[in-house]
């Protein structure tokens, strides 16, 4: 028997009622691209030229005002200036 919403710690938003698995995403692709690889590497390829042009937009936006560096990656990037840095998230 496959998990109802209320069971399932993943809501889903994309008005599907039902998902069919613990993972969103396996409803998306079943109910909208029936599994069809070419549809979905196509989706994916429209979603990411439109991320990148996005993000291209922004650094090269007069007002940027550079790049946010995650505190956590840089210290595990460093073992010479933090050595045995262990990420507390994991």
């Amino acid at each position: 028997m496959p998990p109802t919403d209320t069971d399932n710690p993943f809501i889903s938003v994309s008005g599907i009622p039902r998902l069919t698995s613990g993972i969103p995403f396996d409803t998306l692709l079943e109910a909208y691209y029936k599994n069809h690889s070419a549809q979905i590497q196509n989706r994916y390829e429209t979603h990411r030229e439109t991320r990148n042009e996005k993000q291209k937009d922004k650094i090269l936006a007069p007002d940027f005002s550079g790049f946010s560096i995650d505190p956590i990656l840089e210290q595990l990037s460093r073992p010479d200036e933090y050595p045995g840095y262990v990420d507390p998230r994991n």
